[in-house]
């Protein structure tokens, strides 16, 4: 015959609990036998090597043997989270309300416009082949087409007032000396 199992509960402030449960103890055995340490707004959480007992399992799938530390967690529930839920719980029924009126006015509109059979739209479609050029025997000496004729940049170094572009400089000098000729006023931004 075996005994039966010796376990110590640790609340959260360091106190010891020794409790004796049944052999065959459920997760809602012990939650029973610890109900009196908690109030009405509160909920009673107990774990054994950082895993959460549930109610419906028992001690020993979780391995728990005799002189073994169970942890108990007290937490506070409070009032306004059931109004809070019920709020929420408001919102999420609207929302599905909404969602329940544009899905029956999509069906309508599908019931309204039936679909013709579309045979007349489908097109066969037959793999063709795939088509290589050959390659060249020799490199051709035609140019490429010009796809943009050039343009004649502009000869003075002031702003072009018809295009409205600067001119490019190809050191910082040059380009100190344009700005500075303007002001810092007129390319600043």
């Amino acid at each position: 015959m075996c005994s039966q199992p010796q376990l110590r509960v640790r609340w959260p402030d360091g106190a010891f609990l020794p409790i004796i449960p049944p052999q065959d103890a459920t997760g809602e055995d012990l939650y029973k036998m610890l109900r009196f340490a908690c109030g009405p707004n509160q909920e009673l959480r107990l774990c054994f090597n950082e895993l959460t007992i549930e109610k419906d399992a028992s001690i020993k799938s979780y391995g728990i043997k005799s002189g073994d530390t169970i942890y108990a967690y007290v937490f506070t529930v409070p009032k306004d989270n059931q109004r809070m839920i019920k709020s929420i719980e408001g919102i999420a029924r609207e929302a599905a309300k909404i969602n329940d009126i544009h899905l029956n006015q999509l069906e309508q509109q599908i019931e309204n416009h039936p679909l013709e059979p579309a045979k007349h739209k489908i097109i066969r479609i037959k793999p063709l082949p795939t088509v290589l050029p050959k390659k060249p025997q020799e490199i051709s000496e035609n140019p490429l087409p010009t796809f943009w004729k050039p343009t004649k940049p502009p000869d003075d170094d002031k702003k072009d007032q018809k295009s409205g572009t600067l001119p490019k400089y190809s050191t910082i000098e040059e380009a100190g000396a344009f700005f500075a000729s303007i002001g810092w006023n007129q390319w600043m931004w």
